[in-house]
């Protein structure tokens, strides 16, 4: 097997990307855990650890970084200044429509993540071949359908961010019939590797293994999250966990690759510490936005914060001071939303990018 073919290596793709949400899965399929909702502990680690802090682990490849500050200056200032009045004037508007906006912008980029990982891969592809079912329509049915699926099932007994963000549509005939439906979703799959079986033999290659894997693993954890099971527990966690943990493994391998490059002499034990430090500051800054919102906002987790830092407020009525908070602490989950659409292209304004990221 080619190693040329894994984003990272075989051994690290499999022990990041895939198998932590295959664990998953065997929790949630052995684990008596649907309608139940997640507990303080999984709250700590797959939200304020991993959700939370991916979010803000995008500062190391933005503020955080010399070149991508001077190559993205503009963006780096506008973007936030842009996207709090935004968020000011949405959630001034009605608390309702900001977080049905957040909830459908966050799906948006969900997806967009996926794609751009399964992208990855096929840039580490050797063999270009034809085909009549591309990977790109074929992950974005691995998406698309358990959405669209959310929005058609009334018993639906979770949401993604407040209740009602996401629009609820009445379902037709054919709708509250699904089983026809899941049958053409995996259709599409089986057929699709199928597909990819007959040209690999056909070519007489090893198949991008690390490839087939994202997209088969991202068809079948959209599907366990949102359709199999009716619980916010195992939604958030599956969903978290595909998403938070590839992202946070990417960014700490571009600064891995970018420190050796910038610094050749440097030993594994100092740069091994430089990436401990960006992750304390990632995991910090996570607590303190969370905390934040709890003492500001909330007031849901008094348990975990009181344990480190008091609670020095009074919960505000006026309903612009909340839209100004609101705003505010978004800010960061919007940014980076956007940044993403910037600082992880292919072009001249990453110079670095292409060489780093599909280095060996």
């Amino acid at each position: 097997m080619n190693k040329s073919t894994w984003l990272f290596s075989k051994k690290s793709d499999l022990l990041i990307l895939f198998v932590p949400v295959w664990l998953i899965w065997a929790w949630a399929f052995l684990s008596n855990s649907e309608g139940k909702s997640l507990p303080i502990w999984g709250w700590i680690i797959f939200i304020l650890i991993i959700d939370v802090g991916h979010v803000w682990s995008t500062l190391f490849r933005s503020y955080f970084n010399k070149s991508d500050k001077i190559l993205h200056r503009k963006k780096l200032i506008y973007i936030p200044i842009i996207t709090f009045a935004t968020l000011f004037i949405v959630s001034a508007i009605s608390l309702r429509l900001f977080w049905g906006a957040m909830a459908y912008l966050a799906v948006y980029h969900f997806m967009k993540q996926q794609y751009g990982f399964m992208m990855l891969y096929c840039l580490k592809e050797k063999e270009k071949q034809k085909k009549w079912l591309k990977d790109k329509w074929v992950l974005y049915t691995g998406m698309i359908y358990p959405v669209v699926f959310w929005h058609l099932d009334s018993t639906r007994s979770f949401q993604w961010f407040v209740e009602g963000d996401f629009i609820s549509l009445p379902a037709n005939f054919i709708f509250t019939n699904y089983s026809i439906l899941n049958s053409l979703y995996f259709t599409v799959l089986i057929s699709w590797i199928i597909q990819e079986i007959y040209i690999y033999k056909r070519v007489k290659s090893q198949p991008s293994w690390g490839k087939v894997l994202w997209i088969i693993t991202t068809y079948l954890n959209w599907y366990i999250g949102i359709v199999f099971f009716n619980s916010d527990y195992i939604f958030s966690v599956t969903n978290v966990v595909a998403h938070g943990v590839p992202y946070l493994a990417l960014v700490l391998n571009y600064k891995l690759k970018e420190n050796q490059k910038d610094q050749p002499s440097i030993s594994k034990s100092e740069l091994y510490f430089q990436l401990g430090i960006m992750l304390l500051a990632v995991f910090m800054l996570a607590f303190f936005e969370e905390y934040l919102w709890d003492v500001l906002i909330n007031r849901e987790k008094q348990i975990v914060f009181e344990t480190f830092l008091p609670y020095f407020s009074i919960l505000s009525n006026n309903p612009y001071i909340l839209s100004a908070l609101t705003a505010l602490l978004s800010l960061p989950q919007v940014v980076h939303y956007v940044l993403d659409g910037y600082i992880w292209k292919f072009n001249n304004k990453n110079p670095k990018l292409k060489t780093i990221i599909l280095s060996e």
